[in-house]
């Protein structure tokens, strides 16, 4: 399990293997987002955090810039676990994938 500090200014990663019709495919293009939950069960309208995706070598990481300012959202250390979640738009689907918890604190 990933542990964050919460006065901590860091990427949460999340990597990400995309394939069409089998073959694997650069999701850079597409609308990647992230939000985090307190419970394993995704809310049924949470708030997602703008991602943005980073290359790596064999395939791709959704990242959103998590703690204090600058970041785009700072989890407090006053809920064990956070469970992260990808949202990424492509065309026509739009999948949200369980990425798992994350430990802040």
């Amino acid at each position: 399990m990933l542990r964050v500090n919460s006065q901590s200014l860091e990427y949460v990663k999340v990597p990400v293997f995309a394939k069409k019709a089998g073959v694997a495919y650069d999701p850079s293009s597409d609308t990647v987002k992230m939000t985090f939950v307190q419970s394993e069960t995704l809310p049924a309208s949470p708030t997602w955090y703008n991602a943005t995706w980073e290359d790596t070598t064999g395939g791709h990481m959704a990242r959103c810039l998590v703690g204090p300012s600058p970041g785009v959202v700072q989890l407090l250390a006053d809920h064990d676990p956070w469970y992260v979640f990808v949202q990424i738009t492509d065309n026509p689907e739009v999948p949200v994938i369980e990425a798992g918890p994350i430990e802040v604190y």
